[in-house]
């Protein structure tokens, strides 16, 4: 089964990658970390980080905050960091 989503390699990652590029603010802040940062390894430690330290799983446990926790853990990090560093290094050339 394939469970690509809108181009994404899933739905979480679709997902985060949607609201983060619908929000001026969000998509500012994460060109400037792909600027600021030495690697796409290093960006998606930070998204991933920065994302999980905002989710409201980490203070509560109940059946929403365990699907809540599952679908953040199913984010392909890597894959929108990818995107944000070829975005940022594509507009410096």
């Amino acid at each position: 089964m394939c469970n690509q989503y809108n181009g994404y390699s899933n739905y979480p990652t679709w997902n985060v990658g949607l609201w983060i590029d619908n929000e001026k603010y969000s998509q500012s802040y994460w060109r400037e970390a792909a600027e600021e940062a030495n690697s796409i390894s290093q960006l998606a430690d930070r998204l991933k980080d920065e994302m999980e330290e905002q989710s409201p799983t980490v203070d509560s446990a109940d059946m929403y905050t365990d699907l809540l926790g599952w679908a953040l853990q199913s984010v392909d990090w890597y894959e929108l960091a990818e995107g944000y560093w070829k975005e940022y290094h594509r507009e410096e050339e």
